[in-house]
């Protein structure tokens, strides 16, 4: 049960990121890696939302800790200059961090090195070093003999007949001290004998505190780089100075937010708030502390925190992207719409914003407005990774292949061990442009990464589709169709390289189960327009007729010009029939001389039967 659940939590985590709530990734992996610190997957994971080099080091370190063989852990810490694994890895040239002004300077010398440089000054001053030596050890054997020989005096001799009037009989009760019972905090006024009369130069020595000024402006430095254990040092000691400052409250509490604890995050907003009760950026603290601890029996409250911030400052964009990211969790679409418009409004051009417009068009399965705004993130801030992912999975959708290669090579530049259908996909978009080395070497990584992915199989059956070259495409859809029955795609696919092959009646069999699974009236019309090409090329004229008849009976938007062609072709209308059907928006399209169907006569009819 354990287990179920930290493979829950890691794959919500991973979901955040390539949703680009590093925030929420953060906080998940945190908590995994208290619970399954032996994993190293989730301490690689775990290395992709730190913030600073030294954190993701420690990260990669801890992941080989548990798997030795890690290989893309091995790869990062080349990549950020450990020595260990640059000799075994070549880092590309662009990420070499180059030291060029040390290797082009000209080397400085002193007066002392310029001169032993110089032949002639050498011998004399090495003989001027050899005589200052000597003269040294002469002097410190003159001091020896001195003191060895020093004349010797009675204590008679030493006191005076008459004390002096100043002086004092006895020792002082300071001049000896136990050692053992100083402190660091001892001053040194304390190791001193006291004296009949104080010196006036005499200072205590003083601990001087951290000045305030001190501890915000490091605090806000730690901030800015999201460095949240050096920003929670730093507040700790600013509360201390000052105790009754909200503001000190609530960063103490992103603080501790950022570093997943929340009771202690719970704990600086509640005061802040006990300080100013309307101070609304902690309203929108504590709302953040119950999303992110999973608390749904909560969520309304947390939306009252939220409401209540979002009518105390309309002004912090940070509430209007709460609110929004709060709605689509809870699926209510339309109530999120207008906080993001406001957080639009506070911040035109940044990407968090975006990639929240993103994120509500895909739950809304709108994907030409989830790729207007991807593309509007990918301008903002070209280095989110999860960006371009997003981008090459919009474009595959929309079959636009071309546009996908770009995205997906950086993606995949980036995250090589990602799933292998996006190595896939590479490797199709690499064939449409005639890059065919490339996709087969793309193709080549998908199976080092998963050799029975069905989903990178089917792809490259697309791919050598695509290619002409029939008979391969059909050894790789037959594999898929197999394994799942019930894909449209792959029985499609399987049903058009039989047709290509020119064997119609085993292409059949797949167009029908195609269609008992198709999702869409699209589908409906891809496989009513090829049902009937291939009863026309078998020479069932009647069943030819009633494909077509069915395929011009759907909405008119659904059908590409050439389908409209070949129906008419087979259908052969009367010209008042025709101009029925062009008159209710049948699109219009140039009559050829050469019927584009080959119709035969006397077919050769092979056997309708499953290939399974």
């Amino acid at each position: 049960m354990a287990s179920s659940k930290a493979e829950r939590q890691l794959s919500e985590a991973k979901s955040a990121i390539h949703h680009g709530d590093l925030q929420r990734a953060r906080v998940l992996l945190s908590s995994l890696v208290k619970t399954d610190r032996d994993n190293p997957e989730v301490w690689l994971w775990l290395s992709a939302v730190v913030d600073t080099h030294k954190e993701r080091k420690a990260c990669l370190e801890q992941a080989l800790k548990y798997d030795p063989n890690l290989e893309i852990a091995q790869r990062a810490l080349a990549s950020l200059g450990d020595d260990t694994y640059r000799k075994k890895f070549r880092v590309p040239f662009a990420q070499q961090r180059q030291d060029w002004e040390s290797a082009l300077a000209v080397p400085k010398y002193n007066h002392f090195q310029q001169l032993m440089m110089t032949g002639v000054w050498r011998p004399v001053v090495m003989v001027l070093g050899v005589l200052l030596v000597v003269g040294l050890l002469a002097l410190a054997g003159w001091g020896i003999s001195s003191w060895l020989n020093r004349p010797a005096y009675s204590l008679g001799e030493l006191r005076t007949s008459t004390p002096s009037p100043t002086a004092t009989a006895r020792p002082h009760e300071y001049l000896f001290f136990n050692l053992d019972d100083l402190t660091a905090q001892t001053p040194l006024a304390a190791l001193i004998a006291k004296t009949a009369t104080p010196m006036a130069t005499m200072t205590p020595y003083v601990v001087l505190p951290f000045s305030q000024y001190e501890y915000n402006r490091s605090a806000m430095y730690a901030y800015a780089r999201q460095d949240w254990e050096s920003m929670e040092s730093n507040l700790v000691g600013l509360v201390k100075e000052e105790p009754q400052a909200h503001d000190v409250h609530y960063y103490l509490g992103v603080a501790y937010l950022n570093q997943a604890k929340l009771e202690q995050a719970q704990q600086s907003f509640e005061q802040a708030l006990a300080i100013k009760e309307d101070f609304a950026p902690a309203y929108w603290g504590l709302a953040q502390v119950i999303v992110l601890s999973d608390d749904e029996e909560s969520y309304p409250l947390a939306e009252e925190y939220l409401l209540t911030a979002y009518s105390l400052d309309k002004n912090m964009p940070d509430i209007s992207l709460a609110l929004a990211d709060f709605y689509v969790r809870l699926e209510a679409y339309e109530t999120a719409l207008p906080y993001l418009a406001q957080a639009e409004k506070l911040l035109p051009a940044d990407s968090r914003v975006m990639l929240a417009y993103m994120r509500l068009y895909e739950q809304l399965g709108q994907p030409e407005k989830e790729l207007e705004y991807a593309l509007k993130a990918q301008q903002a801030d070209g280095a989110r990774v999860d960006t371009y992912r997003r981008l090459g999975e919009l474009f595959m959708q929309q079959e636009q292949y071309s546009q996908a290669l770009e995205p997906l090579r950086i993606y995949l530049t980036y995250e090589p061990k990602a799933e292998a259908l996006y190595w896939a996909w590479l490797g199709f978009c690499f064939g449409e442009i005639d890059r065919v080395e490339e996709a087969e070497a793309a193709f080549a990584q998908a199976f080092d990464i998963a050799p029975e992915d069905n989903a990178a199989i089917y792809w490259l059956g697309r791919f050598h589709y695509s290619q002409g070259n029939y008979e391969e495409a059909l050894v790789h859809f037959r594999e898929v169709v197999r394994k799942d029955s019930r894909s449209y795609e792959y029985n499609l696919w399987t049903g058009l390289s039989h047709t290509a092959m020119r064997e119609c009646s085993r292409a059949l069999h797949y167009y029908s189960q195609a269609l008992a699974h198709g999702r869409s009236p699209q589908d409906v019309a891809i496989i009513h327009y090829n049902r009937g090409r291939c009863y026309d090329l078998l020479g069932y004229s009647l069943l030819a007729e009633r494909e077509m008849d069915a395929l011009l009976g759907l909405p008119y938007e659904l059908l590409e010009g050439e389908w409209v062609e070949y129906a008419l072709d087979v259908l052969k209308p009367s010209p008042s029939a025709l101009s029925t059907m062009q008159a209710e928006g049948l699109p219009r399209v140039t009559p050829t001389t050469t019927p584009t169907r080959t119709a035969t006569a006397s077919p050769t009819v092979t056997a309708t039967q499953s290939d399974d």
